[in-house]
């Protein structure tokens, strides 16, 4: 099963690292973990293991309304 490897539970500086891997570079084991963990939480809530269209959007409706003015 895929999962993505982006989780909200990881902090800025793992995401960074995710971001910055070479085309054929695993992802770190702690970053791994992160998101088995993530998606066990979504699938035992009855979710996808991805968001759906509509949690991306609220995603950036939250993000639009928090920015500073």
């Amino acid at each position: 099963m895929e999962i993505p490897t982006l989780a909200p539970t990881l902090t800025l500086p793992e995401i960074n690292k995710l971001l910055s891997l070479k085309n054929d570079e695993p992802p770190p084991a702690d970053i791994v973990k992160k998101a088995v963990a993530y998606a066990r939480k979504r699938i035992a809530a009855g979710k996808p293991v991805f968001a759906t269209p509509e949690e991306s959007a609220k995603a950036i409706e939250k993000r639009n309304v928090m920015k500073p003015r």
